[in-house]
């Protein structure tokens, strides 16, 4: 699975992705409270193949999708 690296208020929050297999399945969701940080500063996204997409300024307290790069 892809691991996601949450870069706010001077912390660095990791999560790793995992779909799982077989019969039973995770949603593909990170989510990381912030605590009383009000925004994230940077999010990076990197897939098991190395991609990677990083994302500035995302802001808080909501839902961000990252496709796989493309090319």
């Amino acid at each position: 699975g892809a691991v996601v690296r949450a870069e706010y208020a001077g912390r660095v929050r990791v999560k790793a992705i995992d779909a799982g297999g077989g019969r039973c399945q995770s949603e593909p969701v990170a989510h990381f409270g912030l605590g009383g940080a009000a925004a994230v500063e940077r999010v990076l996204v990197t897939w098991p193949d190395g991609a990677a997409v990083a994302v500035l300024n995302p802001g808080g307290n909501r839902v961000l999708t990252v496709p796989y790069p493309r090319g």
